[in-house]
């Protein structure tokens, strides 16, 4: 017996047995504007895509840097940091073509062992990014998809660093030889001011905001396989505000930063043939520099590339569950108290579920 509440689609399929793929568009429907000449498209790890489809996704994701080990008094101690990130996204369609996304993210990177603790630094970092995202060109006959995202972003978080604060300790100590305390209450208030500075100087507050776009082309080649590329541009202004021991007071420094993005991805969807799963294989490339206002001192940041596979679950047009790993390249070496580090190797994973509407 059928039940009342059973949906129209599924009745008629029960009477006149029609295909469910006929039978129910609507559930279908979900998910569909990212699918052009029959393949769809995987939502790249390391930019957004060319696609625009009301959806809600959250990702988190680790960096492990190895950097080998170096000499020290106690013998070899390795230098390895780790790095967290949580990301929620969300974007609203409008219509086929225009919509807007927002993204907020949390990052927090430390050293994983005593040497890359206090000789480099460790940060955490919460941001946002929104702006709208335009179809520019849709060719479904060709399998052809391109899009432009501009933005604005905005970031808080502070860096932690004791590196250059060891060193000046013995400057402290000289002076303290120098000209010692007069008394027992001297020696505490110099010590309890002493402790205030180390803190202060350990930690600058760091600010940034900027604007950036990018711009994303997809590429379908039949059912199974798909391309896609992407060019991004972001243009920060950093505020950081370190102490300085010497005169105890905090200052202003603004940077302004420049970075590029390239990112293509292949991506290969067995669902057509009845095989829920998907692959991708993802590569992407980043650099730029960075330059001090008053000054116009510059430098660049390390060209960094990534690259690895990744394993989806394709079953619904509505979902994508997935996991990926790679491995990062071109960092350039750790600088520690003990000497320079060996060319880091940086591992990286993430896991990714998204739901379309």
């Amino acid at each position: 017996m059928v039940r009342p509440y059973m949906p129209v689609a599924a009745l008629l399929a029960a009477f006149f047995h029609v295909a469910p793929s006929a039978a129910e568009p609507a559930e279908r429907a979900m998910g569909y504007d990212r699918t052009i000449k029959g393949h769809t498209f995987i939502r790249p790890v390391a930019d957004d895509g060319a696609f625009l489809p009301t959806s809600i996704g959250f990702r988190q994701g680790f960096f492990y840097v190895d950097a080998g080990s170096v000499d020290t008094f106690l013998g070899k101690k390795s230098i390895a940091t780790a790095a967290a990130l949580e990301s929620l996204d969300t974007t609203f369609a409008f219509t086929d073509w225009l919509g807007v996304t927002a993204t907020a993210d949390v990052q927090a990177i430390v050293g994983a062992s005593e040497v890359a603790l206090y000789s480099g630094p460790s940060s955490f970092a919460a941001g946002v990014r929104f702006g709208p995202v335009v179809r520019l060109l849709s060719l479904p006959k060709w399998g052809t998809q391109v899009a432009l995202r501009p933005y604005y972003t905005a970031t808080f978080g502070s860096v932690l660093d004791v590196s250059h604060v060891l060193p000046s300790l013995r400057q402290v100590a000289a002076q303290e030889i120098a000209s010692p305390p007069a008394s027992n209450q001297e020696a505490l208030g110099r010590a309890f001011g002493l402790e205030n500075d180390l803190i202060a100087a350990s930690n600058t507050p760091l600010r940034r905001t900027g604007w950036g776009g990018s711009l994303h082309v997809a590429q379908a080649f039949g059912r199974f396989f798909g391309a896609q590329v992407s060019y991004n541009l972001r243009r920060e202004r950093l505020l950081a505000s370190p102490y300085d021991l010497a005169s105890r007071t905090r200052s202003d420094i603004y940077l302004v930063s420049v970075t590029h993005g390239l990112t293509a991805a292949l991506t290969f969807d067995g669902s057509s043939a009845g095989v829920p799963l998907g692959v991708s294989f993802e590569t992407s490339l980043a650099m730029g520099n960075a330059y001090v206002e008053a000054t116009d001192k510059s430098a660049d940041y390390d060209t960094v590339f990534i690259m690895g596979p990744g394993l989806h679950y394709t079953g619904r047009k509505s979902a994508q569950i997935g996991v990926f790993v790679g491995l990062q390249s071109g960092q350039s070496r750790y600088r520690t108290l003990y000497g320079d580090s060996a060319l880091p190797t940086t591992y990286y994973g993430q896991f990714t579920l998204r739901q379309f509407f």
